[in-house]
């Protein structure tokens, strides 16, 4: 890895809510972590990013030191989240940085209202310059766009709403 690389994940790091990077290859191992300011609520301990599950059955897990309100509020949400069915969430399935455009024009792959079909390219996440599809999951009209071009996501956070049909 070259200074270069290195010094371009300190960037991306500095500037995402990831508190620690770890990238081991061929007996090498980098370790890049910062400060993080005290968390103002409880928050869940998140499974090791290869080990994060797909759908959103780690959000049922309450940990044990949450007070019992935040673990009513979460119930309400989920239920709440349960019951609408008519929008699907697609959210990242990686860590990296989200490419909207298609190639390298400034032309969107999609745009919020576009008719979607199951199995269309969304976007691309760029990752140690591996280049990942993100595909829709259900036929729809698109909702909402929750991030920018640019942005550096984690794993699990939420990228697109669509309305099934």
């Amino acid at each position: 890895m070259t200074i270069e690389e290195i010094r371009s994940l300190i960037d991306q790091i500095d500037k995402s809510a990831l508190t620690e990077f770890v990238y081991e290859k061929d007996g090498e191992k980098l370790i890049l972590s910062k400060k993080q300011k005290p968390a103002p609520q409880p928050v869940a301990v998140m499974p090791p990013m290869g080990m994060m599950p797909a759908s959103g059955a780690f959000a049922a897990a309450v940990p044990q030191n949450m007070p019992a309100g935040a673990a009513a509020a979460s119930d309400t949400a989920d239920k709440a989240a349960a019951k609408d069915d008519s929008a699907v969430e697609v959210r990242s399935p990686y860590v990296g940085t989200i490419l909207l455009n298609a190639d390298d024009s400034n032309v969107p792959l999609v745009n919020v209202g576009d008719r979607i079909r199951k199995g269309q390219k969304l976007c691309q996440i760029e990752a140690m310059k591996m280049y990942n599809d993100v595909t829709s999951p259900a036929d729809g009209k698109l909702l909402s766009i929750e991030v920018d071009q640019g942005d550096i996501v984690e794993c699990d956070q939420l990228l697109f709403r669509i309305e099934k049909g």
